[in-house]
């Protein structure tokens, strides 16, 4: 199973909390309110920023850091657009794991 270091880099083990059902209560009500905020049927990813969440985005493989920080300001510009509401495409590549 693969999990994340906590700053966005793939690790082999996943976190500790992922093991632990003390989390399930807060991360179950905090998925709610995420999917609540998008306003359509989805699930995750959701992405907030302000008071606006969307789904997305779907990726599929892990970005680097630079590729990262682009995505975010990115989005980031998205979102000053007052009319701005969904952005969509087909997936042009298979899901790269890292295994």
């Amino acid at each position: 199973m693969q999990g994340w270091d906590g700053i966005g880099r793939a690790c082999s083990t996943p976190a500790p909390a992922a093991n632990d059902p003390s989390w399930d209560v807060d991360l179950r009500a905090r998925t709610a309110e995420a999917v609540a905020g998008v306003d359509a049927p989805g699930g995750t990813p959701i992405t907030r920023i302000g008071q606006t969440a969307y789904f997305g985005p779907v990726l599929t493989s892990v970005p680097d850091v630079d590729e990262s920080v682009r995505l975010w300001h990115a989005l980031n510009s998205l979102e000053t657009i007052p009319g701005f509401a969904s952005i969509a495409t087909h997936r042009r590549d298979t899901l790269h794991t890292g295994r």
